[in-house]
């Protein structure tokens, strides 16, 4: 009898193939447990499915087993534990892409000087604890140094986005727990159990992917591509320079307004809508989340280009690595 996917299996002490043992369980998503494992002079990590999900498992085998890139997670192996399939990867030290927590501008009439009342989030640089409104006496944002982290985090992902592409696989369900950061600011793209070859999509759910991040085509059930990716990239970025994703307050509508066509591009969320220090990014912005994706950016890299030109344009090119 297998044991309850609730429960997670019982495998801590136990001793992969390759002699590593599984020390303790360091994650987990809705079904997934991620375990760390030892050899005894390096660590890893075990991710492992319920039992009957052998083909999510080797289909994220078979997607990230040959890649190699400093801001793309890999597998290197495919092995089943206690009834329960897995894929057997390196570790990654970081925590997700803290992006969000409500809004780091005040809407409407300028709010008092200090923290804005939805509070802060914290992130693998601590607590942004001063979202408040600018100060018009003092020359720089309190939080202009998270900003340029979050663009330098953004850039990194986009790298990512690119290498996938080049190499025809679209990962599908780009969001903040998949996007890494550790505390030197190096990025991470993982879990690959949703995404696909562009050219193997006839047995691929079209409609896959986390909500607040799903693109419109998707959203109608199309294929993804890589310009899906992109929408999802440009949710982060909203999200990262504002506090909240796109459209926050109408989340219950936005699956059907997608699947309606009702977001025009004039309806493109613009970060100058909150704060006008904000007008440089609006384009890159707009374009990302484009409805149409013939409309958004081409390619990862192009976008990366213009991310490289806004970090000039805010003398950012300094504060965080690429």
């Amino acid at each position: 009898m297998s044991t309850p996917a609730a429960a997670g299996p019982r495998v801590i002490g136990s001793r992969l193939p390759s002699g590593e043992m599984i020390l303790r369980e360091v994650g987990r998503g809705a079904s997934a447990r991620v375990y760390l494992v030892s050899d005894g002079e390096s660590v890893g990590a075990l991710k492992l499915l319920p039992p009957g999900s052998e083909p999510r498992a080797d289909h994220e085998f078979r997607i990230a087993a040959g890649f190699r890139h400093p801001n793309v997670g890999r597998v290197d192996a495919r092995l089943d534990v206690a009834g329960w399939p897995g894929v057997r990867m390196p570790l990654v030290w970081g925590r997700r892409w803290a992006v969000g927590g409500g809004p780091r501008v005040p809407r409407g009439p300028r709010a008092a000087r200090g923290p804005h009342a939805a509070g802060g989030t914290h992130d693998a640089w601590g607590p942004r604890d001063a979202w408040g409104s600018r100060d018009a006496a003092s020359p720089r944002d309190p939080w202009e140094p998270a900003r340029g982290r979050d663009l330098a985090t953004f850039a990194q992902l986009l790298a990512a986005l690119a290498y996938l592409h080049d190499r025809g696989v679209v990962h599908r369900d780009v969001k903040p727990e998949n996007v890494l950061v550790d505390g030197a600011g190096r990025v991470t793209l993982i879990d690959f159990d949703l995404a696909m070859r562009i050219d193997d999509r006839a047995g691929a759910p079209r409609a896959a992917g986390t909500l607040a991040y799903l693109s419109p085509e998707q959203a109608r059930g199309e294929p993804a591509t890589p310009a899906s990716d992109l929408y999802a990239a440009g949710v982060l970025l909203y999200a990262a320079l504002v506090g909240e994703v796109p459209r926050a307050a109408a989340l219950g509508a936005l699956l059907a307004g997608h699947r309606a066509a009702f977001w025009g591009a004039a309806d493109a969320a613009r970060p100058a809508s909150l704060d006008p220090a904000l007008a440089p990014a609006d384009d890159l912005v707009a374009r990302l989340l484009a409805p149409d994706p013939a409309q958004r950016f081409a390619r990862a890299a192009d976008a990366l280009r213009a991310v490289a030109e806004l970090r000039r344009e805010w003398g950012e090119d300094d504060l965080a690595p690429m």
